[in-house]
Parts: structure tokens; C-alpha cells; sequence
């Protein structure tokens, strides 16, 4: 085999001669349980100084000058940039693909140097001492007391080391330690913004007897309904120990005692109350796991865990036996306060708990691994995780050694005590290799059979097997697809809906962390400077693009969701992944939320994405026609919908047309409904203008079924009128599902005669100057005609970011919306671009932004002489829609009102 299949690295054991093993450090229990007196935590400060490279020879670490002339204090656990080490100054990423530097408040590169002294009781002289540290930015290495313990150079899990032999007790010890965030060391995408430096994870100093618990870990057997305790017993050196040593694993009062053997035991007890994990219901259990000597403990441990079985069956996801459908959200590591990922357990629950209200079961983390505090928030509140090697097609990401065994033994080791952990994802968008996905793919299902792999995300339906025989299931398209076309084996949606918009600059208060404010306001009104917009179009247009995300948001999670041969999606991603783009010169994030996990101002709350986004959802077909798809030469896309959009083309509606619905119902959640009822309704303002209840039966779980069909016409309206479509499913026992689109009902009407007074003139047109010089009554139309401008980029910026309209009496009784909305999807094109000669931000009433520049869709203004004009551009008022026609008579009717000649 041509990479190793050993757990930890040979270099970690050879640099100083001491065996590595796997440690757990700041573990949940100690919240619960309580840290015990075995236990020195080194958190908090430490003396602290840099050294550049080449700055001499590492033995200076041992001179009492370095630490006198030039250090500080810093706090452990965090990275130095966040605590001031360094210039102001450009991020240094680490990766070779992907990455996304920003501006942050401190830079440095080189070495970072921390000391502290800490006491060891005297009454721990019998007992084998350990230094555990949870983790090194990027690589380092740890001296106790001047002796050489550990170089470091992991990017998950925590590593310990015995150190008796170094240990004053009953005195003072010294620890120092070196951090190096200037080389590539399995590197992530935790780095893509910057090279954090530091020990960034607690450093903790334990006591144990002389044989002790090495590990223990518990997962769930779900079908035996036992727990599976697994604990490596070391330190046992002759048959004699063993004789007289036994291990216990009690779980809710129910106990199981074997004898101990040097190595991996296992221990199964019965579960009296079976509670499964899942998202809904993220039940978790603790067991207290004991070493006994002669009948007395001599040590113990506390782990907890859930039972739960993901798999996939045929062509679907099962999760504890019942169907399931992946709600997964993109995590890309986004901190701005910390920079580096912190070990913060509080902080990752109030995250998660954002995402679950928001409906999402799954993360995944683009080619890196979180902390193991995150871990454990996510099993607390029912998030499934999927970490990732950090692997980009078939190399590292950042030019480490390549050897994807040891990575993903790492992997499992740091994170198979966590029923969170679900999937293992071996990179983004490629294959690790000609042979080596199969090589690796075995070697998981061997090693832990409870994991589903994925050889990379996105780098399966780029192929043409799809990735069968060496990944459980595949990724599917980024964007909307034809329903139905792809059916070939379980699919998630890679990267779905990367909706971006310009970075909001009203943030840049929040920004008190090590992230300088990507936008500022002062960056915000540069930007578009020369389109003469005033702020307060600076902050429509800004909740505007947010407004667009979030109608395209449940229009493509919906769409998803309705193909029953779906199996899930990866919302890219939850909070703005924040990159700059340069077709724009500025800054771009397309998250659900912003980059502090907060509801974007225009955008959705969590508690409304999840009308969409929860286990059982009612879906819409309201077509009159075929959708068009177009297959992309660019086999990476899958495919892209191409204009018209159902939205536009049919939920836009004329007194008496024929409405022809399809109420459809995914049905994902705890259990089968019985006789269940379908009510449907239109509604406006409260008043149901027409109904009707129809019993569906029971309703099996499963993907996406048609549950009731309409066809009814159009009431009868004397105006516009927006009203919206409202489905509800109830059952006996209580549960209510409930969904609700816009639609628009105009009155039929005909193209009126142009009134008399006003002149329809072409822009730039000899007509529209000598008309306004004579003081005339004017409309002036660019752009009729122009293509569809309705959809936002996916990644990058486009002409579209979106678009405010105000309120003004130029509009008439047509239907007004501040942001852009189907009402006007089929007749909104490119304005012309700002400035437009003639007006100024008080007569702007429709404005889109795009990527460095801004467009007038319509304007209207009184001159002095009180005359009026109206300037129409991209809003195409001449076709033969309804909403044009409405359009175009309303601002007539109001420019014909002017004192015009």
C-alpha cells in the first residue's frame, strides 16, 4: 500500500521517544460531573513571545532574556491573532483552493512561544502524570521542566503523553511550549481565511494509577438495543494484574462487570429504556465506566452517548429504521470574533440551536473538522455532522503529506465517541485518487461500521459510476434540476442554492473580534459613488438583495424537495461564507444568516425558513406549462433552469382564469398519519375568497406524493390584488402542517390608448429632449424588451443583486411590493445604468444593483412647471401580460395628471 495505515503519526512518537496516545480534553462530562482532583487544567494565562523565523537557534527557548525583554501574557485556549499578536493586515491562508483572507486586526507568522508554571501535589507521586494537549495551530511542540515531550502536528483530536519522569512533586514544574503556524500541516479549511497560530485548545495535566483507562468510548447498538462500551485498558504488564482486575460499565443503574484484558475491551449492557437518537428527539445517555482493583476502583470515566442507525436502503436514506431526508446546511467555518474555531461548547449550541429552529437535521464541513466542543453541541441538539478530510480533488489542500489513512483514523479516534458523527466525507469535489477511494472507502467500513462514507462531496456525479463501490451514496446538482432526471442511486444536493449578495456593511458595529468589518459603511457608499444613491437606497437595495435570496431560498429548497427522488440537500450555507469577489470589488456572502448567525434584514427568521425545511412539508405545483431545462456543458452544475420560471409564468393571474394546483406532502416525520385532511384556501387580507377540505387517508413516511388536486378559477377582482394560497394538513392526533405562496389577481383589461398629453418617447431620443424642453407631459422607455433579470449569481455577483421599489403614486393601484417579486418576474429586465441625466435619488422609485454598478429601472418627478415625466427602463410595460398592461396604464394615468402643454 502506498500511504500507512497506522493511527497517529511516527513522527510524533520518534521526535522525543515517548508513545502518543489519544486524550480527550475539556470533555462534557466535566460540566456535568465536575473536572475531579485528578485533573490540572492550564487554561488561562501563560507567558508569551514571538520569534520570526531564522531568528536563531530553538535553544533559546531555555533563556531567561527571551521571556524578559520581550514577552507577554496571553490566555490558553485561543489563537494569538485573536488576542493582538501582530500587525493590522491582509489574513495568510493556508490553502491552495478555495481560500478567502480578509482583513483582521493582527498577522503574524513564525513562532510563538508559551511558558507557565504549575504545582503537582506530592500526593500524586505514585501515579503516572500526563501532559494532554487538545490542539496545535499549526504544529509545535511541548518541554516539561527543560525534557524534551511531544511535537504536534494534528488538525483533530487531542494527544497525551506520559511525562512521570519529568515531574517534580510536591514542588514547581515549568511547561513550554513552541507553536508554528507557518508551515502546511494537515491543514483545513478552518485556515482558508488565515494561518491562526496558537494553542488553541486547552492543555490539561492528569493523574492516573498505574494501569489505567487509556481510552473509552460508547456508541449505540440500535438493534440490539444494548450500549457498546469500549475502553483500552493500559499499563498491565504481567498475567498477574490481570487476575485481579475488572471493569464495570454502568448505564441507567443497569451494570455489566467483565475481567480486564491490556488493550481494547468491550462491555454490552442492556438498555431498559430505549430512547433512539435522532433530531427531533436527540435523546442521550451517560455510562460511568470503572477499572477495579481486587473489587476496589481505582479509576473511572464518564462518556455519553445515543443510539441511533443511519443507513441507506436502495435508493433511500433510513435513519433508526424510518425513511429519512437530509436538511443539511454548509458550515465553513466563520468566526469573527475568535478566528480560529473555538472550543466554546456554549457558543455551538446557541448555534445549532439557530439551525434547528431554522428545520436542518445535517452539516457538513467543507474539508476541514470542527472542535470536539462542537461535536458535542451538535449530539445536545440533534444535528447530524459530517466532517471532512481536507482533501481537494486528489491532493491535500494545502500540500501536506498525503495519506488519507492516517487522516481518517484521526478522524475516527477524535469523534467516534459522538453520535453525532455520522458521515465521513473523504474531500470536496474530486476523488482522492485512481485506487485510493476504494482503499479508503474499505478501510472505514472496516474499522467503523456505523459511519456512511461519501468519497467526496461533489466529486461523484461528476463521474460516471456516480461513485458506486466506494461511497454509500453521491452528491447531486448545486442548483435546480428537472424533476426527476436524476435517479440513479441516493443523491444529496452538493452546495445547493450558493445565493450571494453583497456583504451588508451595517454589520461593521458587531465586528469586536479579530475580524476587521469586511464593509464598512464608508466602503459601502464608495462602492457605488458614482451611481449617485443616497443612503437610504443604499439600505433598500441592501434588504432587497436579502429579500430575493429568501424568495429564491424557498423556491429551490421546495423544488428539492419535491422530487421524490431526492434524498436531501446541503443549503449553502447558513451563515455568510464571507469572500471577495473581484468581478465586484467587494465583498460577497450568500448565508441564510449573516456571519453572527442572525436573521438578515429582508432575509427570513428561522422560525419561517422552517415552514420549508422541517420534517413534513407541503409543497406547490401550479404550472400551465412545461419547465424548460437546459443541460450545462459544464458537467460540475448538473444542469440550470432556464427562464420561463413556474413562478413567473403562472402565479400571476386574470379574473376567471383556471388555477390548476397539485398540493404535494413529503412526509419525513416520527410516524405514519391517519386519516389525515387536506384544507386549501385563497385568501386576501384575512377574507377566504374560496376553499375546500378534501380527507387524504393515511400517510406513509416518504418522500414527496400528490395529495390533492384543483382546478378553480380566479376570483373576480376590481383592482391588482395580491392573495396567497394557504394549505393545511391536520390529523387525529394533533399534528398540523401548513404552507402559503403569493399569487397575483389582476382584472381582465386591454391595452388603453395612450392619453393625448403625454408624449412616449425612446431614450436618448430627439423626441424625449425636445418634449421636455417644451415642458411636456413625457414617458420615456429604455430597455423594453431586455432579457429576464431575476435571478441572484450562484457564487459569484451578477447584474442582479437585487432590487427595491418605493412607494409612489407612478405606481397606481398596481400591486406593491419593496422588493423585487413574481408580480413583475416576467417583464423585468436590465435598467440603465446609474447616473441617468435628469434624476436624482428622490424621484428613483424601482433601483437594481449589480455588481459595481447600479441600474434605474423607473423614476417619475414634477418639474417646476408642473409638468411630469416618467422614466421606464427594463420594466417591459409593452408586452402582452396583464402586469404589463396594469403597469403602463398606472404610470400614464399619472404622468397625464401633470400641467404638461
Amino acid at each position: 500500500m502506498f500511504f500507512s495505515a497506522i493511527v497517529l503519526a511516527i513522527a510524533t512518537d520518534v521526535w522525543a521517544g515517548l508513545a502518543t496516545h489519544p486524550a480527550v480534553v475539556n470533555p462534557v462530562s466535566y460540566e456535568y460531573f465536575g473536572k475531579g482532583d485528578n485533573v490540572i487544567s492550564l487554561s488561562g494565562e501563560w507567558d508569551f513571545t514571538t520569534r520570526p523565523h531564522g531568528s536563531g537557534s530553538r535553544a533559546a527557548r531555555f533563556a531567561t532574556d527571551m521571556w524578559q525583554k520581550k514577552s507577554r501574557k496571553i490566555r490558553v485556549p485561543g489563537v494569538w491573532e485573536a488576542q493582538g499578536v501582530g500587525e493590522v493586515g491582509w489574513g495568510i491562508p493556508h490553502l491552495c483552493a478555495d481560500n478567502s483572507p480578509k482583513r483582521i486586526k493582527s498577522v503574524f507568522v513564525g513562532e510563538g512561544w508559551y511558558r507557565r508554571y504549575f504545582e503537582i501535589p506530592k500526593a500524586w507521586e505514585n501515579s503516572r502524570i500526563w501532559l494532554k494537549v487538545g490542539g496545535v495551530r499549526s504544529m509545535g511542540c511541548f518541554y516539561i521542566n527543560d525534557h524534551a515531550v511531544s511535537w504536534v502536528e494534528t488538525s483533530v483530536g487531542a494527544l497525551k503523553w506520559d511525562v512521570t519522569p519529568f515531574i517534580n512533586f510536591g514542588t514547581t514544574n515549568k511547561i513550554v511550549a513552541m507553536a508554528d503556524n507557518a508551515l502546511a500541516v494537515r491543514g483545513s479549511a478552518t485556515a482558508s481565511l488565515n494561518r491562526w497560530g496558537g494553542l488553541w485548545r486547552d492543555v490539561e495535566i492528569e493523574a492516573t494509577p498505574s494501569v489505567y483507562i487509556d481510552d473509552a468510548w460508547v456508541q449505540g447498538d440500535f438493534d440490539a438495543r444494548e450500549a457498546v462500551v469500549r475502553v483500552i485498558v493500559g499499563g498491565i504488564e504481567n498475567q498477574s494484574q490481570r487476575t485481579s482486575l475488572h471493569l464495570s460499565a454502568t448505564v441507567e443503574g443497569a451494570s455489566v462487570k467483565v475481567d480486564a484484558k491490556p488493550g481494547l475491551n468491550e462491555i454490552r449492557v442492556p438498555l431498559a429504556s430505549f430512547r433512539p437518537w435522532s433530531p427531533e428527539k436527540p435523546h442521550l445517555y451517560w455510562a460511568q465506566i470503572s477499572l477495579q482493583k481486587e473489587g476496589e476502583k481505582i479509576m473511572s470515566r464518564h462518556e455519553r452517548f445515543g443510539v441511533r442507525k443511519l443507513e441507506v436502503r436502495g435508493k433511500q436514506f433510513f435513519l433508526n429504521d424510518k425513511p429519512f431526508f437530509v436538511r443539511g446546511f454548509g458550515d465553513n467555518a466563520q468566526y469573527p470574533i475568535t478566528g480560529c474555531n473555538p472550543p466554546d461548547r456554549a457558543l455551538h449550541r446557541k448555534h445549532l440551536s439557530v439551525a434547528r429552529k431554522a428545520g436542518f437535521n445535517f452539516v457538513r464541513h467543507h474539508t476541514h473538522s470542527e472542535a470536539p466542543e462542537y461535536m458535542e453541541a451538535a449530539d445536545e441538539c440533534g444535528i447530524l455532522v459530517q466532517p471532512e478530510l481536507p482533501y481537494y480533488l486528489d491532493a491535500p489542500n494545502d500540500y501536506f503529506g498525503y495519506d488519507p489513512i492516517r487522516d481518517v483514523n484521526d478522524l475516527i479516534t477524535a469523534f467516534r465517541r459522538y453520535t453525532s458523527f455520522a458521515v465521513v466525507s473523504f474531500g470536496n469535489e474530486g476523488l482522492l485518487g485512481p485506487a485510493a477511494n476504494k482503499i479508503v472507502y474499505d478501510h472505514v467500513k472496516k474499522h467503523e461500521k456505523s459511519l456512511l462514507v461519501l468519497s467526496q462531496d461533489g466529486g461523484t456525479y461528476v463521474r460516471d459510476n456516480h461513485g458506486e463501490g466506494e461511497s454509500d451514496y453521491c452528491s447531486g446538482p448545486l442548483i435546480p434540476w428537472e424533476r426527476g432526471s436524476f435517479n440513479l442511486r441516493t443523491f444529496v444536493c452538493h452546495e445547493y442554492l450558493n445565493l450571494a449578495v453583497k456583504f451588508d456593511w451595517r454589520t461593521e458595529k458587531d465586528f469586536t473580534g479579530v475580524w476587521l468589518p469586511p464593509m464598512t459603511k464608508q466602503d459601502r457608499i464608495s462602492h457605488l459613488l458614482h451611481a449617485n444613491l443616497d443612503e437610504p437606497w443604499l439600505e433598500r437595495l441592501q434588504d432587497s438583495a436579502h429579500a430575493l435570496q429568501a424568495y429564491w431560498q424557498k423556491y429551490g429548497i421546495e423544488l428539492a424537495r419535491a422530487d421524490p427522488y431526492c434524498d436531501g440537500f446541503s443549503y449553502w450555507t447558513i451563515t455568510d461564507s464571507v469572500q471577495f469577489k473581484n468581478n465586484a470589488s467587494v465583498f460577497a456572502g450568500q448565508g441564510l444568516f449573516d456571519v453572527f448567525w442572525r436573521q438578515k434584514r429582508g432575509g427570513l427568521s428561522p422560525e419561517e425558513f422552517s415552514v420549508f425545511n422541517s420534517p413534513s412539508v407541503i409543497l406547490l405545483d401550479t404550472e400551465v406549462g412545461e419547465r424548460k431545462f437546459e443541460e450545462t456543458k459544464e458537467r460540475y452544475l448538473c444542469c440550470r433552469i432556464d427562464s420561463p420560471h413556474i413562478e413567473g409564468t403562472n402565479r400571476v393571474y386574470v379574473s376567471g382564469d383556471v388555477i390548476k394546483a397539485k398540493i404535494l406532502f413529503s412526509h419525513f416525520g416520527e410516524k405514519m398519519l391517519t386519516d389525515a385532511q387536506l384544507e386549501w384556501k385563497i385568501e386576501s387580507k384575512g377574507n377566504i375568497l374560496c376553499s375546500a377540505v378534501k380527507n387524504i387517508g393515511n400517510q406513509e413516511l416518504g418522500p414527496a406524493r400528490i395529495v390533492g388536486e384543483f382546478n378553480v378559477s380566479a376570483p373576480k377582482v376590481l383592482r391588482p390584488t395580491q392573495v396567497e394560497l394557504c394549505a393545511i394538513i391536520t390529523s387525529f392526533a394533533g399534528f398540523k402542517c401548513k404552507n402559503r405562496w403569493p399569487m397575483w389577481i389582476f382584472p381582465d383589461s386591454k391595452f388603453a390608448n395612450d392619453p393625448s398629453n403625454v408624449v412616449v418617447a425612446e431614450y436618448g431620443s430627439i423626441l424625449e429632449r425636445k418634449s421636455r424642453a417644451e415642458g411636456r407631459n413625457l414617458l420615456v422607455l429604455a430597455n423594453q424588451g431586455a432579457k429576464t433579470n431575476i435571478l441572484l449569481g450562484w457564487w459569484g455577483l451578477g447584474s442582479q443583486c437585487g432590487t427595491a421599489f418605493v412607494k409612489h403614486p407612478v405606481l397606481g393601484d398596481f400591486p406593491f411590493e419593496p422588493y423585487l417579486s413574481p408580480v413583475v418576474f416576467r417583464i423585468a429586465g436590465e435598467g440603465v445604468k446609474l447616473p441617468v441625466e435628469g434624476y436624482g435619488p428622490n424621484d428613483y422609485v424601482a433601483v437594481t444593483e449589480g455588481t459595481k454598478d447600479a441600474y434605474l429601472l423607473l423614476a417619475a418627478k414634477e418639474r417646476a412647471d408642473g409638468s411630469r415625466e416618467a422614466f421606464v427602463a427594463g420594466l417591459d410595460i409593452g408586452k402582452d401580460l396583464v402586469e404589463s398592461r396594469s403597469l403602463r396604464k398606472n404610470i400614464l394615468n399619472w404622468v397625464s395628471k401633470g400641467k404638461g402643454k
